[in-house]
């Protein structure tokens, strides 16, 4: 929260996007290789790894910041807003139904 209380404020949401977070993840990885703390060098490999959203955010990062990172690890990353996506809820239906009525 680098606003503090005012993170949420309208002011500040343009800071809430992909890039951002792209950047910001670029500045972290860079800063804990070069300050030599924790025992992480310039040496030490990284690699970006999610699932979902997150796996779209590890697929972007190795894609736009290459000379960070060893390889990415992106396990379903949408990288494809689907408005009414209905196929996940029947999806996660048919799933939970499997085992019970209870489960659903």
């Amino acid at each position: 929260m680098p606003f503090g209380n005012q993170s949420l404020s309208t002011n500040n949401l343009k800071y809430l996007n992909g890039g951002q977070a792209l950047r910001d993840l670029a500045y972290f990885i860079t800063k804990m290789s070069k300050g030599g703390q924790y025992r992480i060098t310039t040496k030490n490999p990284w690699i970006t790894i999610g699932g979902s959203y997150p796996g779209a955010m590890a697929a972007w990062f190795r894609n736009k910041y290459p000379h960070l990172t060893i390889g990415s690890i992106s396990s379903s990353g949408v990288v494809l807003a689907v408005e009414d996506f209905k196929m996940f809820d029947e999806q996660i239906y048919l799933s939970a139904i499997k085992s019970g009525e209870f489960c659903v």
